[in-house]
This record gives C-alpha cells, sequence and structure tokens, in this order.
C-alpha cells in the first residue's frame, strides 16, 4: 500500500516568505534591530505564559493533564524485572507443600 504524502497548505508557506522577508529586512536595516525584535517577542510571549499560569483554572487543568499523561505512561511501562514480581500466596504455599513432601520421603 501506498503512503499520501501529505502537502502543505499553501498559507504556510506564505507566511514563512513574509516572515524570512521581514529578518532579512531588518537584518539589512539595522542588525540590532532583529535582536531586539526577538527579545520583544520573548518577554511578551513569557508575559502571556506567566498571566495564564497564575490563574488557579489554568494552572489546575494544568497539573490534572500531566497526572493524566504521566499514570497511562507508567501504567504501561515494567516497573519491576521478573525476578522480583510478587508471587502469589497460593503459589509460595504450593511451593512449600511440596518441598516438605519431598524433605519427608527424603527422611524415611
Amino acid at each position: 500500500m501506498k503512503r499520501r504524502r501529505r502537502r502543505m497548505d499553501a498559507s504556510f508557506y506564505i507566511l514563512l516568505g513574509l516572515t524570512v522577508a521581514v529578518l532579512a529586512f531588518a537584518l539589512v536595516r539595522d542588525p540590532a534591530l532583529a535582536l531586539r525584535g526577538f527579545q520583544s517577542s520573548g518577554v511578551g510571549f513569557l508575559g502571556s505564559v506567566i498571566c495564564l499560569l497564575q490563574d488557579e483554572a489554568v494552572l489546575g487543568h494544568l497539573l490534572l493533564d500531566v497526572r493524566q499523561r504521566l499514570s497511562a505512561v507508567l501504567a504501561r511501562s515494567d516497573l519491576q524485572h521478573e525476578r522480583h514480581v510478587q508471587q502469589h500466596p497460593w503459589l509460595v504455599h504450593l511451593r512449600l507443600q511440596t518441598w516438605l513432601q519431598r524433605r519427608r520421603r527424603h527422611l524415611r
């Protein structure tokens, strides 16, 4: 079965071209201008993230999401080696009985 390649939307290429053009213009005009633009964008982005994290409802949902994902990962993981897995009590009891029977036969 052949896999179809997903094509990017034309708007992605348009936005990418505009971003590269604006960055090139800023570098030609003044190299420090591009750096100041990145700094201001980063400050704005971090400010909005901090505002979201200070909201108790958003933080509660974020913690809930992290816990759900972590519990799903831990449920799928094999945390114990096969040798160290606890055995069922009835299996231990059965092994003990067979060992005792062998010892009794041996002593007779």
